[in-house]
């Protein structure tokens, strides 16, 4: 079984043992990796869309341009962030100034991100 996270939602199968409860088996019903009930409220996948104008693999984050608005977003990124392009799987380091992105994210703190998958749209290439 791959690891709990925050956000996941389980189903436990328990049996007791004095007065502590053993886990005999553990289901998760809802990953939070794979979306879930949607909204802001939730902070759980939601779908942020933009031009990359910045990646900085030190800090492991993703700066997406406010299109002229002046509103950019900056996403953060970890080990398990996939990044997806005709096919094939990169690593976020290599997204590149003005790759067009869709990015399944999910709120970790007051507005911020964390990006679970990148799906680059279009290649500035």
């Amino acid at each position: 079984m791959e690891g709990l996270e925050r956000g996941d939602v389980i189903r436990v199968e328990v049996a007791s043992s004095g007065r502590e409860l053993w886990a005999r088996s553990i289901e998760v019903v809802r990953n939070v990796r794979d979306g879930g009930y949607g909204g802001y409220d939730g902070g759980y996948g939601q779908d942020l869309r933009g031009a990359v104008a910045f990646v900085d693999p030190r800090a492991r984050w993703i700066s997406l341009d406010g299109g002229g608005y002046g509103n950019a977003t900056r996403v953060r990124y970890d080990s398990r962030t996939t990044v997806e392009y005709r096919g094939r799987r990169y690593r976020p380091e290599d997204l590149e100034r003005g790759d067009l992105v869709r990015i399944e994210a999910r709120r970790i703190g007051n507005n911020e991100w964390l990006a679970e998958r990148i799906v680059v749209e279009r290649s500035a290439r």
